[in-house]
């Protein structure tokens, strides 16, 4: 297949022809993956944002319109995903500091005004409030969580153990820390 101009690619595109599109991804992917690679220094979650752009673009071909050649709208979109996906990170970042800052907070306050038997037994029952949410998560969640809090390892290390991508353990971690702090904060309320 020759190469094509871009307003004769959009109209292959929007008549699936799925011979034009998997020569154009072919082509651009591996230049796209390494400009995201600019922005996110790792190459699985480069690798996962630009096939999501490609996924997005062949679903929506019909109604993309595009002002720009299509391989300057692929470059922006992969700058827009990458800058987004950070963003996204350094949210994620804050909230699971702030989770873990709200907890100390939570647990000096309690500590500081309370008796030393009532602060023993409450321990031992938050403890067990805490062992009890963990063990419910789901197996994966669950895993991923103790290997980072309980054995400290890094996020890329348990990627490696678990076989999965640094951004599943990320987002693992999350949703486990996000139900400890939904399940543990009306029993914290109650001290």
């Amino acid at each position: 297949m020759q190469y094509l101009d871009d307003k004769t690619l959009l109209i292959e595109f929007q008549k699936n022809n799925i011979e034009a599109f998997e020569k154009f991804f072919r082509t651009l992917q591996p230049q796209l993956v390494s400009f995201a690679h600019k922005f996110l220094d790792d190459w699985e979650i480069s690798r996962d944002i630009v096939q999501e752009i490609f996924i997005a673009f062949w679903e929506n071909k019909e109604k993309t319109d595009i002002n720009v050649s299509i391989r300057a709208y692929m470059y922006a979109s992969v700058k827009n995903k990458c800058s987004n996906y950070i963003k996204h990170k350094i949210v994620e970042h804050n909230y699971s500091d702030k989770t873990i800052a709200d907890f100390k907070q939570l647990e000096i306050n309690f500590y500081s005004s309370s008796e030393e038997p009532f602060r023993i037994l409450s321990e031992k029952e938050l403890n067990n409030k805490i062992e009890q949410i963990v063990s419910s998560l789901p197996e994966q969640c669950r895993i991923t969580f103790e290997l980072s809090r309980y054995k400290g390892l890094k996020n890329s290390e348990i990627a490696q153990k678990m076989d999965l991508s640094v951004r599943t353990v990320e987002t693992q971690i999350y949703r486990a820390l996000k139900t400890l702090k939904e399940s543990l904060k009306d029993y914290l309320t109650l001290f």
